[in-house]
């Protein structure tokens, strides 16, 4: 049982969990401050906002949970959560596609069909979802950034009511005719750092999230290595104990002397067969019933993994090879084995080709 290492992978999983704490809570500031500022921009375009609990159909809903909340908060929060979310889902499917990407051209070198198939059909499936998102994650950015525009076009004009910013000119009106102007300026610039932060956000989320999966497998194979290799010897060490001098083992079958009565002192004992009548009838001694594989402590089913890249039909246990780092490479995304020597030899051939085509 080695601590040391416990303790490490233990601190590791806390340090990205408060990470993680951290990144979600920057996204959902981001989220409010979207939400607040689609409001203000709802309001001014003049949307109702009459309590929703005087609705004839659905008010009863509206008036148990949220009495004040009107039409312009229910729109401006569905809007600030869909960007949200689905910014982040945008993010992972392309992170995801290109780590498929790059796992199909390292198993293609390699000669494994199997994995080429399996992650040919996982590409597939991820540009399918690609497809249907990036057309709603379009159309309600651009809604969300001509709401932008038009706050930052009533600014400049410093419109004082819903009456007169509907008024107001469009946006490439006012960017015509007032380029000289620096709130102008700063309107375009914060346009797309406002889009740029969002993504950041989603990004940073994202990383600090396959760390801590990261963090979170080490941990329990570490865990787990204790229970497949400590748990049998301990059993063992339990069964052999009751055993008194001269009694037969049963896990192992050994005979345990006694010390107590020296070898040679001990007078040969001639087998003798009991006397039976003279047509008494002879049974058949039973067998004697297998104890041992009765008694015999359940030793728990390690599940092996083909080495890709190792010697033929090469085997290892997960928990064993994350234990070798110089002999293996265990990919926790998808719970692969290599061996470290091929692993680094794709790798490196991979970086010179990248090279080359940058040469």
């Amino acid at each position: 049982m080695n601590l040391t290492n416990f303790t490490r992978a233990a601190f590791a999983v806390i340090a990205t969990i408060v990470g993680l704490i951290l990144a979600l809570g920057l996204n959902v500031v981001l989220a409010t401050l979207n939400y607040l500022s689609l409001e203000y921009s709802l309001e001014m375009l003049g949307l109702d906002t009459a309590p929703l609990g005087s609705n004839k159909l659905l008010g009863f809903l509206f008036a148990s949970l949220c009495p004040q909340a009107s039409l312009t908060n229910l729109v401006a929060a569905c809007l600030a959560g869909v960007v949200a979310v689905g910014f982040y889902v945008f993010i992972r499917l392309s992170l995801q596609l290109l780590d498929h990407f790059k796992q199909l051209r390292l198993h293609r070198k390699a000669g494994n069909q199997a994995e080429v198939e399996g992650y040919r059909w996982l590409i597939a499936e991820n540009l399918m979802y690609l497809s249907l998102f990036v057309l709603p994650i379009v159309g309600f950015s651009v809604w969300d950034v001509e709401l932008f525009r038009f706050r930052s076009v009533i600014g400049a004009a410093q419109a004082p009511d819903a009456q007169t910013a509907v008024t107001l000119a469009t946006w490439s009106t006012v960017v015509r005719e007032s380029s000289d102007l620096y709130a102008i300026t700063l309107a375009k610039v914060g346009m797309w750092g406002y889009l740029s932060v969002n993504v950041m956000a989603c990004l940073l989320l994202e990383w600090v999230l396959s760390r801590v999966r990261d963090r979170f497998v080490a941990l329990m194979s570490i865990i787990e290595g204790w229970f497949r290799v400590d748990a049998p010897e301990g059993q063992n060490r339990q069964t052999q104990a009751p055993n008194a001098p001269g009694e037969i083992s049963e896990y192992s079958g050994d005979v345990m002397s006694a010390p107590s009565v020296p070898i040679e002192q001990s007078e040969p004992v001639t087998p003798t067969r009991p006397k039976l009548a003279p047509d008494a009838p002879v049974e058949p001694i039973p067998d004697a019933e297998p104890q041992n594989e009765k008694l015999r402590p359940a030793v728990p089913r390690v599940e092996l993994r083909r080495v890709i890249g190792g010697e033929p039909d090469e085997r290892v246990a997960t928990d064993q090879a994350l234990r070798e780092p110089e002999r293996y490479r265990v990919d926790v995304a998808t719970g692969l084995v290599w061996s470290r020597a091929h692993w680094e030899r794709l790798h490196n051939l991979q970086e010179e080709e990248c090279a080359a085509a940058a040469a």
